[in-house]
């Protein structure tokens, strides 16, 4: 398998508490990653370095090879390689057909537009096309101050796959949302993954939801990664669970099975 992203021993310290310690792992082209771990494990840290928001100590981080730390958020966005954040960001006062006109304003943006009037489109089309794969095509002209939880989650993803990154890292994308509201998002990120290739990184606290989605699983606790599988390993390995149930919780879980 091709490695798009190569996380190299990368360490991140605040006022001394190591958030990150020698985390190392790799991300193959196509896949679905999760990241996993309980509070504090260092997951939005470690995002926060993958993604140009925060510079590791030390360490590499190789996207197609380059060595990315030191490079903005806004420049490697535009390489392909963008994320989401905890709490949504719309932009406020507008309605979600102009919310999806932003993202088209980036470089990135500005090219794709140009390779779809080669084919006859123009922006509005892109934009009926991305808000009737997210489920969002009957809301286009609302305002987005207007619109429940669950349909601000799927404009954070409409907004961020615009610019067809190679790449999106979604940082607990389930937070807040029913089991409807999951099985939808999933739904469009499998869309993306499958139809549009598009490689994800995944933070998620609802396990079940999770487990469902990823393809593989890195686990973090107190910012060292102490397990990588796919999820049936992962649900059983004993650091893990011990991770989650506090010491002796391996042999808790295990006496249940």
């Amino acid at each position: 398998m091709e490695k798009i992203l190569e996380i190299k021993n990368i360490n991140k310290s605040f006022s001394g508490i190591k958030a990150t310690q020698n985390v190392s792992f790799d991300v193959f082209k196509g896949e679905i990653l999760g990241i996993l771990g309980p509070n504090g494990a260092g997951k939005t840290t470690l995002f926060n370095q993958i993604s140009g928001f925060d510079r590791p100590d030390n360490g590499e981080i190789l996207y197609k090879g380059a060595n990315i730390i030191g490079i903005k958020p806004h420049i490697l966005a535009n390489q392909g390689l963008a994320r989401t954040f905890q709490l949504v960001r719309p932009f406020h006062g507008m309605t979600i057909r102009e919310n999806l006109m932003v993202p088209f304003l980036s470089d990135r943006g500005k090219k794709i537009l140009l390779e779809a009037a080669e084919k006859g489109k123009k922006r509005d089309d892109l934009i009926g096309e991305i808000a009737s794969s997210v489920g969002l095509a009957d809301s286009l002209d609302e305002n987005v101050n207007n619109l429940p939880h669950g349909a601000l989650k799927k404009l954070e993803a409409a907004k961020i796959s615009a610019i067809q990154p190679e790449i999106i890292m979604l940082d607990e994308p389930f937070g807040g949302l029913t089991e409807k509201e999951i099985e939808s998002l999933s739904e469009y990120v499998k869309f993306l993954n499958q139809e549009k290739g598009i490689t994800f990184i995944i933070i998620e606290h609802r396990l079940r939801e999770f487990m469902k989605l990823v393809n593989r699983v890195v686990a973090l606790n107190y910012g060292e990664k102490i397990a990588e599988g796919v999820p049936e390993e992962i649900i059983k390995n004993q650091l893990v669970i011990e991770a989650y149930l506090g010491k002796g919780g391996a042999e808790v879980a295990n006496s249940k099975n």
